[in-house]
């Protein structure tokens, strides 16, 4: 096997390696985050769902995490939502805290990492983002966090609206 095609190898072997650390990762954080946004941690209202409400979900014009939200509660949330950019919360569409009494929203943070950097052979400092998601309770102005954040926001909304709509379900 010559130079090139070795190098091409190691390449499509990086890739393949990483399509899979992401992946696994991805999984494992859907799993752990599905047992923690739950009612019983204090990450969903008791009453979700119940009654003639509307979820508001909240863009920030964020084209991918926007996307994600789009695409996860389209697919599993079967209750009434809207989607709202975080500029027209205040709107006077959505002053009515009876019918648009819960708010599903992120914080945005990051964490910091030391590492050896093996091509440059210095330490080196990053910073990664990560998502933090929580349920407002707009009536009686009550935040409902998860306490649970990743960088794997697509894993994170996916999780929460999984429970969402277990609750809401119950609630009916």
């Amino acid at each position: 096997m010559n130079f090139s095609n070795r190098k091409k190898l190691v390449v499509a072997s990086t890739i393949l390696f990483i399509n899979f650390l992401f992946t696994s990762c991805g999984a494992i954080v859907k799993s752990a985050a599905v047992k923690e946004m739950t009612v019983e941690k204090n990450a969903i209202p008791a009453d979700f769902g119940a009654g003639n409400t509307t979820l508001i979900c909240v863009l920030k014009g964020r084209n991918s995490r926007d996307n994600y939200m789009r695409k996860h509660i389209k697919n599993i949330y079967k209750g009434k939502y809207e989607f709202v950019l975080e500029s027209d919360l205040n709107s006077s569409k959505y002053s009515d805290k009876n019918t648009y009494r819960f708010l599903f929203d992120y914080d945005a943070g990051s964490t910091s990492s030391v590492g050896h950097n093996n091509v440059t052979g210095r330490t080196e400092a990053m910073s990664l983002p990560t998502s933090s998601y929580y349920i407002k309770d707009r009536k009686n102005d009550k935040i409902y966090h998860s306490n649970f954040s990743s960088g794997f926001f697509s894993k994170l909304i996916q999780a929460y609206v999984i429970n969402m709509e277990k609750v809401r379900l119950q609630n009916q």
